[in-house]
């Protein structure tokens, strides 16, 4: 009888388990060509006791060659986003998706949510401490749909976001230096132009 292993791997700051089968869970496009990401309903970032960050939009794509991967990296914008009533702005970032379920900053990587300078010029940043570091940003739930795949990102205790102000500004929720709680939801799609995609 051949041993089932069943441990439990450390990923950034995120544990999980994980159990050993006969194939590991991938991602598995039909060809090779160009991924897409798109948003459903509002993406949302909520601070902990402070202000939540809604965006409207939220896209991202990447080209893959038809082999099958544990991780896709996609560049991703976030749209049309407000908190506490102020328009911000959100940083062009890179976000890797695990098959396994977690969305994270590859390394030296990061990702700046910026108020109008306006209301004070303060920011919430999400950053990589190094190039060999990679920051957990959440986990999600994925769904086989049609040739897609369905992301809904779940809520994850633990995880914060640094504070960036000028001196006496707490607009962002904290004085410059604060690291705040926070936990990302929404749902997503991801599509493969021409061809399927699924997780399993």
């Amino acid at each position: 009888m051949k041993p089932r292993l069943i441990g439990l791997m450390l990923i950034a700051t995120l544990t999980l388990t994980a159990t050993t089968t006969a194939s590991a869970i991938s991602f598995k496009p039909s060809k090779a060509g160009t991924v897409k990401l798109t948003g459903e309903g509002i993406q949302k970032l909520q601070i902990t006791g402070g202000p939540t960050v809604e965006c409207e939009t939220l896209t991202g794509s990447t080209s893959i060659g038809a082999a099958e991967r544990n991780s896709i990296v996609l560049l991703v914008k976030y749209g049309k986003c407000t908190m506490a009533g102020n328009k911000v702005t959100v940083s062009t970032g890179t976000i890797l998706l695990d098959a396994n379920g977690s969305v994270r900053l590859p390394g030296g990587t990061s990702l700046k949510i910026v108020l109008t300078p306006s209301i004070g010029g303060c920011s919430l940043l999400f950053q990589s401490e190094d190039e060999s570091t990679i920051k957990l940003l959440g986990t999600v739930k994925y769904t086989n749909t049609g040739g897609k795949i369905r992301g809904v990102a779940e809520p994850l205790e633990g995880l914060s976001v640094v504070v960036h102000a000028p001196a006496g500004n707490t607009t962002c929720g904290g004085a410059n230096g604060t690291l705040l709680p926070f936990t990302l939801t929404g749902t997503f799609i991801t599509e493969l132009e021409g061809g399927t995609i699924t997780v399993k």
